[in-house]
């Protein structure tokens, strides 16, 4: 892929601006798909969701989007990223010991935590999200 020097700086330049900054917190940067514990990085009385999520997936992009797009409106929550592909995927990577792991059948695959106590997943998790974006107004 040709990047363009110029646009790459302006994009660098953006995320180093306070307020416009990614929030996005990549967990398994290291070892994408490979096994992770997803109670290690949670934090007593913290609200998290945790978003299993495939780069392959055009779904997973534009979810990411929106969440980000509702973190940066609400301070009240952190968001932690597992990609479950490995790096030699070239699809999404169903196999992958963190698919297996959590037995993934769906990306991106939400599960929001409160403290290390599970609230909600899947379905329930998004439906949790779509409340709280809308009891902030969209």
């Amino acid at each position: 892929m040709n990047q363009n020097p110029l646009l790459l700086l302006l994009w660098l330049l953006l995320l180093s601006l306070p307020g416009l900054s990614q929030t996005r917190d990549q967990w398994n940067t290291s070892s994408p798909g490979e096994r992770f514990e997803v109670h290690d990085n949670l934090k007593r009385e913290e609200l998290t969701v945790v978003v299993f999520y495939s780069e392959k997936s055009e779904a997973c992009q534009r979810f990411s989007q929106d969440l980000e797009a509702l973190a940066q409106r609400d301070k009240g929550f952190k968001v932690g990223y597992l990609n479950i592909d490995r790096a030699s995927a070239k699809t999404i990577d169903w196999t992958s010991p963190l698919a297996r792991q959590y037995n993934l059948r769906a990306v991106p695959y939400v599960v929001v935590f409160e403290g290390k106590s599970k609230l909600a997943e899947g379905y329930d998790a998004r439906k949790l999200l779509l409340e709280r974006s809308d009891s902030i107004g969209r």
